[in-house]
């Protein structure tokens, strides 16, 4: 069997943002968006075969309001992929096993280069078996070769259990990595109007962790309580790094950080009665950079979520409430300071109707209530958004 799916996203953006007094611009932003794949099944759909190939352009317009000089920086991505994927049983248990290529190529005047590439792929496989007693057993593995940054093997076991009564309980224990990204390896640019510049670290290294992860709850008809808890041990972890000034222009480059940990816990509650359902959940998180002591940037400490929907059998609508507390944003240049941008209570909602028996809309408003919390980045505020979907 052949399936082709073919999808197409146009977005304009159209803004303003204030760096200080003297200092206001009119910005657009114009993306687009083409992926094409194609699978082709076969062996009573065990084996497949997969080719994907996307298109990503960017461009970003700005005009000083006070000079209305008008500047333009166009970016393009473009990546491919194929993938062959096989599937099978052995006992009461089931394998799948792949093997990946990809090559990416991006271009952009923010780069060291005008245009990189880089090749990679990937030889996976995992299983998963029962052991009697609702209890059951996975492991996988996946080697990862780059042309950029070298080699890398990630393995992964993980075991559940589960009783008549709703109750379960989940653990894992993982090895995973991230490759440093075209931007933080190869990025040469100066934003005066925003008084910093960035040098991407060509040297970079993947960052690596081990991952242990653990989860108990209850599923009771439409009802479900649980806990999760995770940690995260981190090495050469990627993060901006400061580098000097060069008068009034802050310059910084990507660095791996030597150690840092992650933690958290999260718990939460959902209740559905009829076309009515009810979610809620706390989420704790510390976040370390053991090398240099301070928080690792980015990454709020508190976060509390709930939300109501209701959706009939064609029409939903959905409010939702998020809080984030304050969060590390940046490092004081003079002082070596952190700087936090405040908390950030935010209300949400959307709705979604079909049309027809293929078409569907969906519409709402993210931070309904405009709210921008101290020392936030730009960009930050109500957002609107709608869409269209046609399928089968």
């Amino acid at each position: 069997m052949l399936d082709v799916r073919a999808t197409h996203i146009r977005e304009d953006q159209e803004y303003r943002t204030s760096f200080g007094p003297g200092f206001l611009f009119a910005n657009e932003a114009r993306n687009r968006q083409t992926d094409v794949l194609a699978a082709l099944r076969f062996g009573a759909d065990r084996t497949e075969l997969r080719a994907h190939a996307s298109i990503y352009d960017h461009t970003l317009d700005e005009t000083d309001v006070a000079t209305q000089q008008a500047t333009s920086d166009p970016q393009s991505q473009k990546l491919a992929d194929v993938e062959l994927i096989r599937r099978g049983q052995f006992g009461s248990g089931a394998w799948v096993a792949g093997i990946r290529g990809e090559h990416e190529w991006l271009r952009s005047a923010r780069l060291t280069d005008a245009t990189e590439e880089a090749t990679s792929g990937a030889l996976y496989g995992s299983g998963e078996w029962g052991i009697g007693g609702g209890a059951s057993v996975s492991t996988g593995a996946r080697v990862t070769v780059a042309q950029r940054w070298g080699t890398d093997v990630a393995p992964r076991i993980g075991f559940v259990w589960r009783n008549a009564g709703g109750v379960y309980v989940k653990t894992g224990l993982a090895h995973g990595f991230r490759a440093p990204s075209f931007t933080e390896q190869f990025s040469d640019f100066v934003n005066a109007e925003a008084f910093y510049a960035v040098k991407g670290n060509p040297d970079l290294k993947p960052e690596s962790s081990w991952n242990l992860t653990g989860e108990l709850g209850v599923r009771r008809g439409t009802a479900e309580v649980y806990v999760r808890g995770f940690g995260n041990r981190l090495r050469n972890f990627i993060e901006a790094n400061y580098t000097g000034q060069n008068g009034s222009i802050a310059q910084f480059t990507y660095s791996n950080v030597g150690k840092a940990r992650t933690a958290g816990v999260e718990s939460g509650v959902s209740v559905r009665r009829g076309v009515l359902e009810l979610q809620g959940s706390y989420a704790f998180l510390d976040a370390h950079d053991e090398t240099n002591d301070q928080p690792l940037l980015g990454r709020a400490r508190h976060t509390v979520r709930g939300s109501i929907s209701i959706a009939p059998a064609r029409w939903s609508v959905t409010g939702e409430y998020v809080r984030a507390s304050r969060l590390p944003l940046s490092q004081d240049p003079q002082t070596q300071a952190i700087v936090f941008e405040g908390a950030t209570p935010r209300v949400n909602a959307r709705a979604g109707i079909e049309i027809g028996h293929q078409w569907s809309a969906t519409g709402g408003v993210d931070n309904i209530g405009n709210v921008i919390p101290e020392n936030a980045i730009a960009g930050f505020g109500r957002r609107w958004f709608a869409g269209l979907t046609w399928g089968r």
